[in-house]
This record gives C-alpha cells, structure tokens and sequence, in this order.
C-alpha cells in the first residue's frame, strides 16, 4: 500500500493489512466508518493546509504511528472553528462505532460555514500557505497535542522479526520453527496491536515457556490467562482459547480458581466444535448425573475422530457411530 493511501486509510484497516488477518464474519471490515476517518483526515488537511503525517518516514512510519493512536493536531491558537475541529476529532476516533454518520458531518459542515463571520484575515490575507516540511519544534509540538492511546506501546522492533505477518508466523510455528524467540516477538509485537490471534499466541508461547519475559512463573500465568481470556472474548473466533483460558481457570493458575467460569468456556468452545473441550464437558455433565447432554458432546466428539471420547464410549457401552 503507498504512502499517499496509508495517510488517509483508518486504523482498524491498516491493523488488519500489517498483521495478516484473514476476513471472515468477525473481521472489522471496510464501510462507511472507515471512509469516515479517512474523510475526517481530508478536512484536517484541507484547513491545515499541509499533507497528513509528512513528517514521519515511510510507509511503516506512518503506520506504526496510527495504528499507535497518533492522531494530527490542529495548530495551537488557530483561528479554525473550535466545531470544525471537534467534528474532526470525532470522525478519526479509534472505535470506528465512535465516528458520526455522514449526514450529521454534512449538517455540522453547513452549520458551521453558515456561521462563519466576515471573512477574516485567514481566509483573506495574502500570506503564503505554510511550509510543508515540518520543523522539529513543530512535530515537538504535534507530539505534546497526541491523543494518548498508548502509543508507546507500538515501539517495537519490527527488524528483529523481519516484519513477518501474523500468518506467516503460525505457519512457522506449525512447521515446528526452532526460532520460537523471533516467533515470540512478533506474536508480542501483535498481541500489542490489540489482534485476538496475537494474543492467544502469545499466551501460548508464554505458557510453554517460549517467552522473553523475565519473572515468577505465577506472574507468568497471570499474564497468559488475561491474554488467552482476551482472546477467547474475541467472539468465538479463537475457541483454542476459550479451552486453554477455561483451563487455567478450573486449576487456578494466574487467576482464582472458578469451576463456574472454566464450565462457560469450556461450554463456549464446545460449541465451537472443539474436540478437547466437548470431551471435558461431556465428563462435567457425567459427573453432575445429567447424563443426557453428557452423551451429546461425548458422542459429537468420538464421532469426530477424537481418541479419548471413543474409548470412553467403548468403556461404557456408549454408542457413538
């Protein structure tokens, strides 16, 4: 994607182009909100004057950048109407749900040139438009005005994992990779880009004990069962993760030990078809005499070939074909 494209496109998209996600029912996809940003970004560049973040490098800098929640302040004492910009701010929020409609932007454009003065010194002196190239006190001065959502967070070495996408670092790992530290890093790099995949992936490497984190191992689980609870929330993308987070919770690990929360989980990724969690559901139901459901989830996974439900069938005369 070039440059002159990546100032202007909204940051669910860009997320979702650099870390590889396929589309499917889950996915943020391309509407009205997205073309919503990209018009809030248009208008601060029409009253600013100047290109959208010409001062960061590329299109990787520019990227990192928004999908960090850096977003363009207007300049400070500007004479621009204090609902121009508000309707700016508004329509390049991070939660595309956040950004108004485009009728109302349409009604607060007309509201606002409607009320406009006289024309005023702006509009008609024959000052030159501003440079385009930046000063280092004025990006100073962009950086104080940032909207703080945690871009720090986003300083990541992309170099170290050769800016591998999410995808091709599953494929790796699913190879059986030995590189599980650059792997790691990339999952974390990810997972720091709010990506549900990159979460549960990066819980998972953490739980193996493929991490670069230095601390106790209880620290450890705490930090996985958040991120695989995060994943597992994710919808019912990610049912790996509902198993693994019902799990840790059932044994207590990073988290208080919740029979009720690890039964929801493991109920969410049952019906999400996996095998491990239909067979632990199954012996749940087992164990509470409601034996019914107990034979629908344990026959639903012998009948898909899951190992440990057939031979419990078999043992009990259980018919699963």
């Amino acid at each position: 994607m070039p440059k002159e494209n990546v100032r202007y496109s909204a940051p669910e998209m860009l997320r979702r182009r650099i870390t590889g996600e396929k589309i499917d029912k889950y996915s943020i996809k391309y509407d009205t909100k997205s073309e919503i940003y990209s018009f809030g970004i248009l208008l601060w560049e029409i009253a600013e004057r100047k290109l959208p973040y010409e001062q960061f490098e590329g299109f990787m800098g520019v990227v990192r950048k928004v999908v960090g929640g850096y977003r363009e302040s207007f300049t400070t004492g500007t004479d621009i109407p204090k609902k121009y910009q508000d309707l700016v701010n508004k329509s390049v929020d991070p939660n595309p749900g956040s950004r108004p409609i485009f009728s109302r932007m349409l009604i607060d454009l007309q509201d606002i040139f409607r009320n406009l003065e006289a024309p005023t010194s702006r509009l008609n002196s024959n000052i030159a438009p501003p440079v385009r190239k930046m000063t280092q006190s004025t990006i100073a001065a962009a950086e104080d005005f940032e909207i703080n959502w945690d871009s720090d967070s986003f300083n990541a070495d992309w170099d170290s994992f050769d800016y591998m996408t999410l995808d091709k670092a599953i494929e790796y790992h699913k190879n059986d990779s030995k590189d599980k530290q650059i792997l790691y890093k990339c999952f974390d790099t990810y997972a720091e880009m709010d990506s549900a995949k990159a979460k549960y992936w990066k819980a998972y490497y953490i739980s193996k004990g493929w991490s670069n984190l230095n601390c106790t191992d209880n620290e450890k689980h705490k930090v996985s069962v958040q991120l695989f609870k995060e994943a597992a929330d994710y919808g019912d993308e990610i049912p790996d993760a509902q198993l693994r987070y019902g799990t840790m919770v059932m044994q207590g690990k990073g988290v208080k030990q919740d029979t009720n929360e690890a039964i929801k989980y493991f109920l969410k990724a049952a019906k999400n078809r996996h095998l491990v969690a239909m067979f632990n559901i199954a012996t749940y139901y087992y164990s509470n005499n409601v034996n019914e459901l107990g034979n629908y989830y344990m026959i639903n996974a012998a009948n898909n070939g899951f190992e440990q439900a057939i031979n419990y069938c078999k043992k009990r005369n259980i018919s699963y074909q």
